[in-house]
């Protein structure tokens, strides 16, 4: 028995021995791989088989930052994507984007991008990485009517720019985790704007658009920010509704027109238990607030209704108290 007892001390001694010294060799090992960069572009071009009046553009990723841009320029192209990697790591010797991500199979594509992400690699190993920047460029020809449909799957952001003259038709943007950002100059709008986040913010800057038809914004965000700025003093052409709806965020509104010609109505809706708190109050030439109900409020323009007039909505979804801010002018 005392035997026994003896082996079974030295067995212990041994292994406590040994994990001692490989632990330390495993994280020295790991600490002192060399550090490899991975710096790529990948293009592809939108080339469809037959031509369409409006052409549809459909944008599917897990991860990545995606600016969307208009050129005027002369193109051979209808619209072009430019995906860009700069990453930096350990243990990335031999590996390149195509280790990570699955790609359109040839250089061109229609209707549809799917940049999809491979389940079975280290992406989401943080000790083996020091840098991961995914941006994803997007060149549109100007000179071609899209509707727009982009889904971010997992993380990443969204900024659209639009030109002064260029149209622009329904613009539908999804991300899980990240902001959008519209941006809007003197552009010619004919279709719809949508926007929804799960986590993240919103922000819509339009200035002076021109609308072929009536058009709706709808935006949604569950938790984060909705900040609208709009400025409009040409001739709109036709009315602008929508709405915007908060559970765990707060609302920006930023509105100026300089035109009798322009009338404006904003509402604040809350649910049965929500409470909207105004703050950093501003409006000249608005009425209100003027009570909807319990604690919904709504502020109109003297001159509304007018000839061309924005309608919108905000709604706070949450129980708890929630913010919006309001600098408001019309003359």
């Amino acid at each position: 028995m005392a035997n026994k007892r003896i082996i079974a001390i030295i067995f212990i001694i041994f292994f406590l021995i040994t994990m001692s010294i490989s632990i330390p060799i495993v994280i020295l090992s790991t600490a002192f791989l060399p550090s490899v960069k991975i710096v790529e572009t990948r293009r592809f071009k939108y080339r469809p088989k037959n031509s369409s009046v409006i052409e549809q553009l459909n944008l599917l990723l897990d991860i990545g930052n995606i600016e969307i841009q208009y050129t005027t320029n002369p193109v051979d192209y209808y619209a072009m994507i430019e995906v860009n990697f700069d990453m930096i790591g350990y243990g990335l010797f031999g590996k390149n984007s195509l280790y990570y991500f699955n790609f359109p199979e040839n250089d061109s594509f229609t209707k549809l991008f799917n940049m999809e992400r491979k389940s079975d690699t280290d992406w989401f190993d943080d000790s083996k990485w020091i840098k991961q920047n995914v941006s994803i460029l997007v060149f549109i020809n100007a000179n071609i009517q899209f509707n727009i449909n982009t889904t971010i799957r997992e993380e990443g952001d969204v900024n659209i720019n639009i030109p002064g003259g260029t149209s622009i038709n329904n613009i539908d943007i999804n991300i899980k985790t990240g902001d959008i950002l519209y941006e809007f100059i003197y552009c010619i709008m004919r279709g719809n704007v949508t926007g929804r986040v799960d986590s993240g913010d919103i922000t819509l800057k339009a200035n002076n658009i021109k609308y072929t038809q009536n058009n709706i914004w709808n935006f949604t965000n569950t938790k984060g920010k909705i900040t609208l700025d709009i400025i409009q003093s040409r001739a709109m052409g036709a009315n602008l509704s929508g709405m915007g709806t908060t559970n765990i965020g707060n609302i920006l509104l930023k509105y100026r027109d300089y035109s009798h010609d322009i009338g404006a109505i904003f509402k604040f809706h809350n649910s049965s238990t929500g409470i909207w708190n105004r703050t950093e109050n501003y409006w000249m030439g608005f009425k209100g607030p003027i009570p909807i109900g319990y604690t919904s409020s709504m502020f109109t323009s003297y001159d509304y209704p007018s000839k061309y007039n924005y309608d919108l909505s905000f709604f706070v979804e949450s129980p708890n108290t929630r913010t919006y801010m309001i600098n408001l002018t019309s003359v």
